[in-house]
């Protein structure tokens, strides 16, 4: 029972030093961190905090407004029917290849309407990047800037 507990421990110990140490080496990365030129760092980082929530309401809240709308088109009796589909230059496309699109988008969207809401909201065509410019502008207009900050890694393995 001693020599148990005693390999244990040995075993712990090891577990502890290897995992602050790199087997492979080491290599200084940076790393991109807001900072306000005017505040402290906690000051800043409460501001960056603070942009970060606002980018995540404002995405929790159009996930919501599309997996809403999406549900309820998909309770049509033909989903989709009432949208113009047009191709890359912004033209309309032909009524054969529109109802094509359109059974295509509907077979999409409401077989992941069936799943949870977060498979649905993942079709989001805007959410992330409306939240992202939200988040750019966000901190554009509290004067946040980007900075680097040079961070200790390890290095992956070469072969």
């Amino acid at each position: 029972m001693k020599t148990r507990s005693v390999a244990c421990s040995v075993l712990l110990l090891a577990i502890m030093l290897l995992a602050g140490c790199c087997p492979f080496g080491s290599e200084m990365r940076t790393r991109p961190v807001y900072v306000h030129p005017q505040m402290s760092p906690a000051a800043s980082r409460s501001l960056v905090a603070d942009c970060d929530r606002q980018g995540a309401q404002l995405r929790r809240q159009l996930e919501a407004a599309f997996v809403a709308g999406a549900r309820q088109e998909c309770a049509l009796p033909q989903p989709f029917a009432d949208y113009r589909f047009v191709n890359a230059l912004g033209e309309v496309v032909s009524p054969e290849r529109a109802n094509e699109a359109c059974r295509a988008h509907a077979e999409r969207i409401c077989t992941a309407a069936q799943g949870k809401d977060s498979a649905l909201a993942a079709l989001c065509p805007d959410c992330r990047s409306k939240a992202e410019e939200r988040v750019r502008q966000c901190r554009m207009d509290k004067g946040l800037v980007r900075s680097e900050r040079p961070v200790k890694m390890c290095s992956m393995i070469q072969f």
